[in-house]
């Protein structure tokens, strides 16, 4: 198999991946649902083996269940795993942030601004949703770390199935955008410690705010 062969074979391997992931996580695809392959393909336009080549790295990720003998299926959402994840994600993202704002572009630093902004103008749990995935993982870009942006795009991508789930029936918050106003902000200015406990203060209110929206679901 030639060179050109295998490349190609692995950037369908990585579209498959990306589509499969957006789908999981968002809960598009539900959560306990059956993963079938032949429909996956179908639906997504990638051969077999992509599709295989993404469900394996996703298990991995613990966006799919394999069960042997029992089949594939999109894995469930355990609630209580949102304060664990938190935890992880304070440090990870954190340094992250700490990273960018030393090692990011005049470019790049002005371009989270913009995208914090539009945060805030957003006028949709929906949208703003889909903004904020854009701007956490074009931290882990700026950050410049080929392990740190792996591991932390792992834990962030369980963290935003959680918040799909829960989020999308309430109202929209009226403070939409102001933590990720501060953490833009500090990150222009490249002061790494004030970005880390800003991204720190916006990872423990949206904890927050996912405990507020289950307590409203479920009730006291």
């Amino acid at each position: 198999m030639s060179e050109a062969t295998i490349s190609h074979a692995n950037q369908l391997g990585e579209h498959a991946y990306h589509n499969l992931r957006d789908l999981l996580v968002r809960v598009e695809i539900a959560p306990g649902a059956t993963l079938s392959e032949d429909e996956l393909s179908a639906k997504l336009g990638f051969g077999l083996t992509p599709i295989r080549t993404a469900i394996r790295r996703l298990a991995f990720e613990r966006l799919v269940s394999i069960f042997p003998r029992r089949g594939t299926f999109a894995a469930e959402i355990n609630i209580g795993d949102e304060l664990w994840l938190t935890e992880i994600r304070q440090e990870l993202e954190g340094l992250a942030a700490q990273l960018a704002s030393e090692r990011a572009t005049d470019d790049e630093r002005a371009s989270l601004v913009e995208l914090a902004n539009m945060i805030q103008a957003a006028s949709t749990n929906a949208e703003v949703t889909d903004l904020d995935a854009q701007f956490h993982r074009r931290i882990f870009r700026m950050a410049r770390n080929p392990f740190l942006e792996p591991t932390a795009h792992l834990y962030f991508n369980l963290s935003l199935r959680i918040w799909y789930y829960c989020n999308q029936n309430f109202t929209i918050s009226e403070s939409r955008g102001r933590d990720q106003i501060a953490v833009a902000h500090a990150i222009w200015q490249r002061d790494g410690s004030a970005a880390r406990l800003a991204t720190r203060t916006h990872l423990s209110n949206a904890s927050a705010a996912i405990r507020a929206m289950l307590h409203a679901r479920i009730g006291p």
